[in-house]
């Protein structure tokens, strides 16, 4: 689904540096199921672990906010309309 992100001509370079995370993923899962064998303690890590994720919402609103308080709304524009012109 990542790879939706991109315009046909780089998704074969986004693929490769983004796909093999999800591998790497599930052996890290493998190893926390080896050493935490009660399934509802893995579960209540891995969510916990998923949670640390939530304020990375609040970052990407204030990046946002950052570059339309100090004028660099033209440059944003300008990156969103190359983006959609390339897919």
């Amino acid at each position: 689904m990542a790879c939706e992100l991109f315009a046909a001509q780089h998704r074969t370079f986004a693929g490769t540096l983004i796909e093999p995370f999800w591998p790497l993923a599930m052996c890290a899962l493998v190893l926390l199921a080896y050493l935490i064998q009660n399934w509802v303690n893995l579960q209540l890590t891995i969510s916990l672990l998923g949670l640390l994720t939530v304020p990375l919402y609040w970052y990407v609103l204030y990046v946002l906010e950052y570059n339309f308080a100090f004028g660099k709304t033209i440059s944003l524009l300008c990156h969103l309309r190359k983006r959609q012109k390339s897919q």
